[in-house]
């Protein structure tokens, strides 16, 4: 996003700080108002038009994780935005980095994401890992409605 100029208001809610793509995109947001928070207990204080969330979700195998995660949605987007997630497809691996993850498809993400949000589209995205390994993913866009 900050590549094509979007220079409004980003924000990083996450569910792990250490990785390192994260703390690189932190430095090139340096400027850029920005939280640190856990993603599942984060209390948004702004509204914002877009929710992009990739391989975060998947790792919240508690069901109330889950739910927390979705309310933060609808607390965080405002009417007529839209929330992007990429997680690992019905097909796509059990465990990523050892841990166990939960697989998900458009019809799983509308059920969490609940009646304020309508699907748009979904696409699948086979990753290709330095391993050689395929890791299939699905991203699915939402619009939330009033």
């Amino acid at each position: 996003m900050l590549s094509v100029g979007f220079k409004r208001s980003l924000t990083f809610p996450s569910i792990s700080f250490g990785q390192h793509g994260f703390k690189t995109l932190i430095k090139k947001c340096i400027d850029q108002p920005r939280c640190a928070a856990d993603v599942t207990t984060w209390a948004p204080t702004q509204t914002y038009d877009v929710w992009h969330d990739r391989a975060a979700l998947h790792f919240l195998t508690d069901p109330k994780d889950r739910a927390a995660y979705a309310g933060r949605v609808l607390r965080a987007v405002r009417p007529g935005g839209h929330v992007i997630i990429g997680t690992f497809a019905l097909d796509g691996p059990e465990r990523c980095s050892g841990l166990p993850v939960v697989r998900h498809d458009a019809a799983s993400l509308g059920q969490l994401l609940g009646p304020s949000f309508e699907f748009v589209e979904s696409k699948r995205h086979d990753h290709h890992t330095p391993a050689g390994f395929i890791q299939r993913f699905q991203f699915s866009r939402f619009r939330r409605l009033n």
